[in-house]
């Protein structure tokens, strides 16, 4: 016979009735949280292409003026090429078949400038690009085109160094805004901070099994009492109106979907004082 206690229960039946319940619990708990975390990494996944997209949009306009300017050179040059075949053309003998076919070339010279300035910045809009192998150094190359205008307005000089043949595995156009990126700051602090002689070296190195990227530049440094804080979203050291806040937050979240860390400090180059970002990959 079965053992009751003196409630006519079978003893131990209580026991196992609330084990029982305490797992049925303990697995809706599962599932409840299994769900709560899967939404929350969704939600931050979105916030996170939310904060990417605004990004980019506010460069947007920047990027316009810069194509705008860009544009402007070699348009002049082909409205005085037209204007130049026109005064030919009304001296008699005057426009021989080598001139036109000079100045034909001039022309297409120019327009493949125009055309080569509007995919790259088509490339750098484009949202479907996948990960693949591309070199540092092109990647900078294209971020130094984008900007080429801003960058000879303003006098600021890049310097490519180090081990130039390293390749990292990325989105092509995400890596190049994260340049983009380094840029800006650096040319809003040349600004506030009055630098004459401005510069922005990217060195890089394959240290064992990383690469490390640095990109310096000697703009005055990062507020001590802020430096901490530069990657967090909605934090700016810039004037009012002057920065968004994000720029280096999303820097540093395209740079850890490749499995990369970015640290920065304050150093004294031999090329003056500023900030220099460490981007171990």
């Amino acid at each position: 016979m079965c053992e009751k206690d003196s409630d006519g229960n079978i003893v131990g039946y209580n026991a196992l009735r609330h084990d029982i319940t305490n797992k049925k619990e303990l697995k809706q708990l599962n599932e409840t949280l299994e769900k709560r975390v899967s939404q929350a990494v969704e939600e931050n996944r979105i916030k996170d292409q939310h904060l990417m997209q605004q990004t980019k949009a506010a460069q947007m306009g920047e990027m316009m003026d810069a194509v705008a300017h860009q544009w402007k050179q070699p348009l002049s040059v082909i409205s005085l090429i037209a204007q130049s075949l026109n005064l030919k053309l009304n001296i008699p003998k005057k426009l021989e078949p080598e001139y036109i076919k000079e100045k034909t070339k001039d022309i297409q010279i120019q327009i493949n400038h125009l055309l080569d300035t509007i995919d790259t910045f088509r490339k750098f809009f484009r949202l479907n690009e996948t990960f693949e192998s591309y070199p540092i150094k092109e990647m900078i190359q294209d971020a130094i085109h984008i900007m080429k205008s801003e960058l000879n307005s303003r006098n600021i000089k890049i310097i490519i160094k180090g081990d130039t043949t390293l390749s990292i595995y990325c989105i092509k156009s995400e890596f190049i805004h994260t340049i983009i990126n380094f840029i800006n700051n650096a040319k809003d602090a040349f600004e506030e901070n009055k630098i004459i002689n401005k510069k922005i070296v990217f060195d890089m190195e394959k240290n064992d099994t990383q690469i490390v990227l640095k990109v310096c530049d000697n703009a005055g440094g990062i507020p001590e009492n802020a430096i901490k804080n530069v990657f967090e979203a909605n934090f700016t050291t810039k004037k009012a109106g002057k920065g968004t806040g994000i720029g280096l937050y999303m820097t540093k979240q395209i740079l850890e979907k490749i499995n990369a860390k970015i640290s920065v400090e304050n150093i004294e180059h031999d090329f003056g004082k500023g900030a220099c970002f460490t981007i171990t990959i």
